[in-house]
C-alpha cells in the first residue's frame, strides 16, 4: 500500500465510522433530484419558445419524412445546431402530440447520472476506501444546486447537460486506451457535437490526449473524423444568428479577450451578480488557474489523464464563451446555466488530489468546504426555483390578462433590458400564437 492509499483510508474507515462515507453519499443526490423533480415547471422558458415551440412549428410544416429528418439536422439555433435536442423534441410531440415541458427538462436533468457515473469510474484504479473518500467532494460539487437554472428549462438542460455527459464519456472512455474506448469515444465526440457546439471542443483536446499517448493511427483517425464533422456542422451555417453578434469569429474575439470575463467564468461556482460579491468569480478564477498550472507542472497528463484533459476541456469552453459572450456584459460570466463548467474544474482538481499524499487536516478541511458550498447552494437553489417558477406564471397571467398583447416573460429585476425583452416576447407571443392555431401547444 503507497503513502496516499494509506493516508487515505484512515479518513474513511475508522472501526467507530466506517460508514461515514456512505451515509454522507446518499443525502446529496437525494436532495438535489427532489428538489428539481418538485420545482420543475410546465411552462416554457426564453429559448423553449424558439427552440422547441418554433422548431416543432416548422417541423410539422414538411410534408414527408425526408424533409423532416433534413430539418432535424441542418436547423440552427442562434449559434447552435441542435440535432440531439431536436431529435428528443420530435419524439416528444410524436409520442405526445404537444411538447411537455416538464418532461423535456427532467430528461435533460437525467444527464447528471452519466456525469456521475464516468467521475466515479475515473477514480476506479484507486483502493476502494480511497475511491469513497475522494468521492465524497466530487458527488457534493456536482449534486447541488448552483446551476438550478439549467434544471429547470427544457432546451437548457438537453444542451447544456447533455453535452457534458457525451463529453465526459468521451474523455474517460479515450484514456482507457484500448481500441475499443477509442470507438466509443468518437461515438462520444458525435454525440457531443450533435448536442452543442461546444462539444467541438472536445475535438483538438482528444486529438492532443492520442498525441500524448503516441496513438498515431487513432489520432489520424480522429483528426479526419474532427474535420468531416466540422465541415457537416457548418455546411449552409448562419453566422448572423449568433446572439451578439460583436465578434464576426473566435479569432477576433481572442484578439480582445477579456481576462476578466473569462476568470469569472472559470470561478463562476461561488460568484453570484451582486454587490461585492461578484468580484469572488473572478478572484476564484484566478485560484482555479493556477491549480490547472499547478497540475500541468505535475506532469498530471501522466498519472491521471481524465482530471487533466477534463479540466483542459473546461479552460478552452471558458475561453471559447469569454470570446462570443463577453460582450454581453460581465455578469453574465456568472450565469447559473454556466456554473456547472467550473464546478467540473473543481471536480476535476479534486479526482487529481486522489493521486496525492494528502494530509487528514487538509482532506477533512476540503470534505467540509464542499458540504458547505452544497448547503448553501441549495438553499440558494431552492429559492431561485420557486421564485423564477412563480414569475412564470405570473407571466402567463399577464399574456391571458392581455389578450395577448403582453408577457409572457417578465423581468427579473430592474437590472434587465426591458426594451430588448420586450423584443423577445413579440417573437414569443407570435410563436404561441401560431402554436395555439396549429393545435401545437396551449399555456396551461
Amino acid at each position: 500500500m503507497n503513502k496516499t492509499e494509506k493516508t487515505t483510508k484512515t479518513f474513511v474507515c475508522k472501526k467507530s465510522g466506517q460508514w461515514y462515507p456512505f451515509i454522507l453519499l446518499a443525502p446529496a443526490p437525494l436532495i438535489f433530484f427532489t428538489i428539481i423533480t418538485s420545482q420543475i415547471s410546465k411552462l416554457p422558458f426564453w429559448d423553449d419558445y424558439d427552440s422547441v415551440l418554433g422548431f416543432l412549428l416548422q417541423l410539422r410544416g414538411f410534408p414527408d419524412a425526408v424533409g423532416k429528418i433534413a430539418f432535424i439536422l441542418t436547423a440552427q439555433h442562434n449559434e447552435y445546431r441542435l440535432i440531439f435536442e431536436n431529435c428528443i423534441f420530435a419524439l416528444d410531440d410524436s409520442l405526445l402530440g404537444h411538447p411537455h415541458f416538464a418532461l423535456l427538462a427532467f430528461i435533460g436533468n437525467l444527464s447528471v447520472l452519466p456525469i456521475c457515473y464516468f467521475l466515479w469510474k475515473a477514480l476506479q484504479r484507486h483502493p476502494a476506501e480511497v475511491r469513497i473518500a475522494w468521492f465524497l467532494p466530487v458527488s457534493l460539487i456536482l449534486f447541488q444546486l448552483n446551476y438550478a437554472e439549467t434544471l429547470d428549462w427544457a432546451m437548457g438542460g438537453l444542451q447544456n447537460l447533455a453535452v457534458l455527459a457525451f463529453a465526459l464519456g468521451s474523455l474517460y472512455t479515450l484514456s482507457l486506451n484500448t481500441r475499443r474506448s477509442f470507438a466509443a469515444a468518437a461515438l462520444f465526440l458525435l454525440l457531443a457535437i450533435s448536442a452543442s457546439g461546444n462539444g467541438l471542443i472536445l475535438w483538438p483536446v482528444c486529438l492532443l490526449m492520442l498525441v500524448e499517448m503516441k496513438r498515431w493511427r487513432q489520432a489520424l483517425a480522429w483528426f479526419l473524423l474532427g474535420l468531416a464533422s466540422i465541415a457537416l456542422y457548418f455546411l449552409h451555417y448562419h453566422r448572423n444568428l449568433s446572439q451578439t453578434g460583436a465578434h464576426p469569429s473566435i479569432l477576433h474575439g481572442l484578439a480582445h479577450l477579456n481576462p476578466a470575463y473569462f476568470f469569472s467564468f472559470l470561478g463562476s461556482a461561488v460568484g453570484e451578480n451582486h454587490d461585492y460579491i461578484r468580484y469572488l468569480s473572478p478572484l476564484w478564477g484566478l485560484v482555479l488557474f493556477a491549480l490547472f498550472l499547478w497540475m500541468f507542472h505535475k506532469r498530471a497528463w501522466r498519472n491521471n489523464r481524465f482530471a487533466f484533459y477534463l479540466a483542459l476541456f473546461v479552460l478552452i469552453t471558458a475561453l471559447g464563451v469569454t470570446c462570443l459572450r463577453s460582450d454581453l456584459g460581465f455578469g453574465q460570466s456568472m450565469s447559473s446555466r454556466y456554473k456547472i463548467y467550473s464546478d467540473l474544474f473543481m471536480i476535476a482538481v479534486c479526482i487529481f488530489l486522489a493521486n496525492l499524499s494528502v494530509s487528514k487536516r487538509t482532506y477533512r478541511f476540503l470534505l467540509t468546504c464542499t458540504v458547505l458550498f452544497a448547503l448553501v447552494n441549495d438553499v440558494h437553489g431552492f429559492i431561485m426555483l420557486h421564485q423564477r417558477g412563480l414569475l412564470l406564471q405570473r407571466g402567463v397571467e399577464v399574456y391571458r390578462h392581455s389578450g395577448g398583447t403582453s408577457g409572457p416573460v417578465l423581468p427579473y429585476s430592474n437590472r434587465e433590458n426591458l426594451s430588448e425583452i420586450e423584443e423577445h416576447n413579440q417573437t414569443f407571443r407570435v410563436i404561441l400564437h401560431q402554436s395555439e392555431i396549429r393545435g401545437l401547444y396551449r399555456l396551461p
